[in-house]
């Protein structure tokens, strides 16, 4: 039996500052998902290549995925899409972007993959460029509307997150294998057939609920969003630095479950509003938190209030942030040695030796011989990868 880290309501981190000085939110939103582009027509092999970049081409001037992205769409050198034989993306990016069709399976249709980074950076800059918000239903529509094929979502994972809630993995795991909370569905059926977590040193970091195979049309799992953000340099850092504690419901729908739900997202159209009930109402058909006496959860009873219009949580649109400069210069404060190597030069040497040698650094920076063409083939690579930092200021990363 895991160790009971207090009753049910304690905070996640109760080092931090009490609990009652934070606000409870919760936030609605979609991480990644991945959908499919089918020719109506059946396609015969030999004009499948043909048709395929035209579709191709067709999304990408419906989406302006290139003006977002910032980037022209080329074919990849390795790293397919599992299944199909050729991928293209935009260039080498801090997120994941792909489209890809199989040459030789027409019916596989055109996939593109948004990452959850990939999927809120063009959230972002969408609304930047064009001054409009869009959520995933709106850019269905859009990219759907124009073309003469069908579009079907393969995979989406919808959230909820639980801002300062209290929400104790640890117990919440126990409670559910002694039946003392139970997940039921709009029916009020149960529905935990497999019930698992992951964690360290008796201290649960995910709980997952139902099967991960391959197969398997959905799950959820719930996990502690705030220390994957710390722990991982992640790119909504700040939001967790500014949070007690952070807790993610995350439903997972694949197959036919992802099928239907692209039917209703494509049946009409949903402004930020709507999309957010509609997430809400997704998640409850089968993820509704009950105790012993068959009450919702504080949990979810928020989140039926949102599916029922009775809460209307705040319009996310995260600014992602690319951490990877902050990163090294926080290396070079607090693990490089360079600080304490100058300590030791200024007491040793006096405060002139510790200008000396800081001119020393620059002059060698200057010369550039400490760069070999193996070291600078390596740093262009990561200036690509990381071309994003360009949009925000460098005091930003201090």
């Amino acid at each position: 039996m895991m160790e009971r880290r207090g009753k049910l309501g304690l905070c996640n981190n109760p080092s931090s500052i009490k609990v009652n000085s934070f606000t409870t939110n919760l936030q609605i939103n979609i991480d990644e998902f991945t959908f499919i582009i089918f020719c109506k027509e059946k396609i015969l092999l030999r004009t499948w290549e043909e048709c395929a970049e035209t579709i191709i081409y067709e999304f990408v001037k419906n989406s302006n995925i290139d003006v977002v992205f910032d980037g022209k769409v080329k074919e990849k050198i390795g790293g397919n899409l599992q299944g199909y034989t050729r991928t293209y993306d935009l260039g080498l990016k801090d997120y994941y972007f792909a489209i890809a069709y199989n040459e030789h399976i027409p019916d596989m249709g055109v996939c593109i993959k948004f990452s959850a980074k990939a999927w809120s950076i063009y959230q972002a800059r969408y609304q930047r460029i064009f001054n409009k918000i869009i959520n995933m239903s709106e850019f269905m529509h859009m990219v759907s509307d124009p073309i003469k094929e069908s579009v079907r979502v393969s995979r989406v994972d919808m959230t909820a997150d639980y801002f300062n809630y209290d929400i104790n993995l640890n117990d919440l795991y126990d409670a559910l294998s002694k039946d003392e909370i139970t997940v039921r569905d709009h029916q009020d059926r149960k529905r935990v057939k497999n019930l698992s977590f992951i964690g360290k040193q008796e201290k649960i970091e995910t709980i997952y609920i139902g099967s991960k195979s391959t197969n398997t049309r959905s799950f959820l799992r719930i996990y502690d969003k705030r220390n994957e953000q710390l722990t991982n340099n992640g790119f909504r850092k700040e939001e967790a630095n500014k949070c007690c504690s952070w807790i993610r419901f995350e439903a997972v729908y694949k197959g036919s479950y992802a099928h239907s739900i692209s039917e209703t997202i494509l049946s009409e159209r949903m402004d930020a509003v709507s999309f957010n009930k509609f997430i809400a109402h997704t998640i409850l058909q089968k993820y509704r938190f009950a105790d012993v006496n068959v009450k919702y959860t504080r949990y979810t009873k928020d989140l039926l209030a949102v599916a029922d219009g009775k809460i209307f949580p705040s319009l996310v649109c995260v600014s992602p942030r690319d951490n990877a400069l902050r990163q090294n210069i926080q290396h070079i404060l607090c693990g490089s040695g360079l600080f304490p190597t100058i300590y030791k030069i200024e007491k040793i040497y006096g405060e002139d030796a510790k200008q000396e040698f800081v001119l020393f650094l620059y002059q060698n920076y200057e010369s550039m011989f400490w760069m070999s063409n193996g070291m600078k083939r390596e740093l262009d690579i990561w200036l690509q990868k990381h071309e994003d930092l360009r949009y925000i200021k460098l005091s930003d990363n201090y």
